[in-house]
């Protein structure tokens, strides 16, 4: 048994012994090592930066030893032995977890296949095969999942999560889509019409030219939505917020605005509110905002969508 009194030399012995066991993991992991351990620093999630905090302490306490033990060679070999204990503890759950992460990757791209084999199926059986695919990934945290044109009229995807979703053109008439999660979705040019989306989270969602005709927006939270050139015409709007929405363009045709939160600001800029129902108090706000603007487009005089009474009419209805 070699026996070695140095200290430095037996820093240089330790040291060898595992940079020799890195570069062993090193050439394991395919030379994909330092990779890895680059992207757990600059990209990695919690769990593995610390996981790799507690492997690189480890190792430095490995390698220098702890002075705090005193001169006792016993203790400071059982603190180092700990140590590199540790060390490999810490680098074989660093390789576990990374090793999960990409097995759920692999899935997440298996499920995301399947879905784009569905995309444009008839089958009746489609949507609720491809229901069950969104919430596998949703279990697996990923909720960017890509419906681009996709058929899913009649699907019931509520309480799902949608965020950042593709659905630029997809089909979800009479879709249920209660208190689903589509803040930041793409839902561009989309069928939406008679489809439910009671309390549904539409938070900054793009909705440019959507057709929501006939559905049901009822408690939906539409803030920061851009609905430039969307038709909303018939939509129940109960209780919807609209604060800062862009309605540039929306119509609003016998919509029901029930204590809906929007200003007159912005319903002066949508393209009709003809025989739309609005809150007595939002209403004397548009009565009295339509005069003060010189040369304002008739297809905001005619709220009820009649002809307008003369100005010098006592009252205005606005209201069938």
């Amino acid at each position: 048994m070699i026996q070695i009194h140095d200290s430095w030399a037996i820093i240089f012995v330790e040291t060898v012994v595992i940079a020799a066991a890195l570069v062993s993991a090193h050439q394991v992991t395919g030379g994909r090592l330092w990779g890895w351990l680059r992207h757990s620093f600059m990209a990695g999630k919690g769990r593995a930066r610390l996981v790799m905090g507690l492997f690189l302490l480890a190792l430095a306490v490995a390698a220098f030893g702890v002075d705090a033990v005193g001169p006792n060679p016993v203790a400071n070999g059982t603190v180092r032995l700990l140590s590199g204990g540790i060390a490999l503890m810490a680098a074989g759950t660093f390789l576990l977890l990374r090793r999960q992460r990409i097995e759920r990757q692999n899935r997440c791209q298996g499920y995301q296949k399947q879905i784009d084999a569905l995309k444009g199926s008839a089958d009746p059986a489609a949507p609720g095969a491809i229901r069950h695919l969104i919430m596998a990934l949703n279990r697996c945290g990923v909720t960017s999942v890509d419906l681009t044109c996709c058929r899913l009229q009649g699907a019931d995807l509520s309480r799902t999560r949608l965020y950042d979703a593709r659905m630029r053109g997809a089909d979800l008439r009479a879709a249920d889509l209660r208190e689903v999660g589509l803040t930041g979705a793409d839902l561009r040019g989309a069928r939406l019409a008679e489809t439910d989306f009671r309390e549904a989270f539409l938070y900054r969602a793009n909705l440019r030219g959507a057709d929501f005709s006939r559905a049901d927006l009822r408690g939906a939270d539409l803030r920061e939505a851009d609905l430039r050139g969307a038709c909303l015409d018939a939509c129940l709007l109960a209780n919807a917020r609209l604060e800062d929405a862009k309605l540039e363009g929306a119509s609003f045709r016998a919509a029901r605005l029930k204590n809906t939160q929007v200003t007159v600001g912005q319903l002066l800029k949508t393209q009709s509110l003809a025989n739309a129902r609005l809150d007595p108090s939002l209403r004397a706000e548009l009565i009295a905002a339509r005069d003060p603007v010189p040369h304002l487009p008739r297809r905001l005089l005619r709220l009820d969508g009649t002809v307008p009474l003369p100005k010098k009419a006592s009252t205005l209805s606005l209201l069938p």
